[in-house]
Order: C-alpha cells, then structure tokens, then sequence
C-alpha cells in the first residue's frame, strides 16, 4: 500500500467510526423516548383511574345519603379532605372531596414507583378567564375540582396533571 491508499483507509476508518457512533446514539435516544412514553402512559392511566373513582362517589359528605338544597350545607372550603377515623384507607372514601390532600406512592407496576397527589377545590364554572371552572373560590358552591398528579421523580422528566370538575345535580 501506498501513503495514499494509507490515508484514504484511516479517513475510511473514522468515518465508520463517526457513523457507528451517531447510530449508537441515535438508538440510545430512541429507547429513551421509548421508556418516557411508556411511563407517561402508565401515569396518564393512573391519573385517569383515581378521576374515575372519585367520580363515582357522592359529591359531598351531605349528600351520601340525601339531598342538599343550599351551598351552606356542603362541606366548608377548610374541611374538604377525608372526613375523619372512618376513611383512613382509600376503599372508605364515600365522597368527592375525601380525595383532597390525598398522597400516595404507588408500586404496583414492578418496573417504576409514581407519586400520586390530588387536591380538590370548590370552583365557579361560570367564572371567565382562561382557568374558567378551576379557580379555586373560598366557600362552597355547587361544583368541585380535582387536580391529580402523578410523576416518579426518578424516571420522569414531567409530571403528568389532570383535572376533572364534578357538579352536584338533584332531578326531582
């Protein structure tokens, strides 16, 4: 071989070099998205299924069990949360708003932990704006919000928020 043939082998050999190394980058990236995607999902999920459950439950402690005609008789802004001894596990939640302050580390997918939290708020539908029926308000109304969040801080770059707003209806 020649000194040309010499160069042209080396300059042949760091381009493959290069290119292996931007494809082993380019599959590491990949896989990356690949996993975020999977745990967003799992969270998105897991967010889903507590806005689910507390759907299905009474809107207020006051009307588990029977009607309320006046916003003075639901639960105070500063009482929303569980509503004492007989709600320590999530199963006895009987309302809405027993989800508030409710913070949970869930482990029952194997390969990840996720934080859930969730808070519930009295809110104005009607109100304006672009937060229109999120806003927290400061006395109770017809309406409630539930916020849940879910992330894992050490597998996920964002944490995944949803809300959903329950009203209370009586057909007569």
């Amino acid at each position: 071989m020649n000194t040309g043939q010499t160069l042209m082998t080396l300059i042949a050999m760091m381009l493959l070099t290069l290119v292996a190394t931007r494809v082993n980058t380019q599959i590491s990236t990949i896989t990356d998205v690949s996993q975020g995607s999977k745990y967003d999902l799992l969270a998105t999920s897991l967010a889903e299924s507590k806005i689910e459950l507390a759907s299905n439950k009474a809107f207020d402690e006051k009307t588990a069990n029977s009607s309320v005609s006046v916003t003075s008789s639901l639960t105070a802004v500063s009482a929303l949360g569980k509503d004492g001894t007989g709600e320590a596990l999530e199963a006895d939640y009987n309302d809405f708003d027993d989800y508030n302050g409710y913070n949970v580390t869930d482990s029952t997918t194997m390969s990840i932990p996720f934080v859930i939290q969730c808070k519930v708020t009295y809110v104005n539908p009607l109100s304006g704006g672009a937060a229109a029926g999120t806003t927290p308000v400061s006395s109770p109304t017809w309406s409630k919000c539930l916020t849940v969040k879910v992330f894992s801080p050490k597998y996920m770059r964002d944490t995944i928020t949803m809300t959903v707003v329950n009203s209370y209806w009586k057909f007569r």
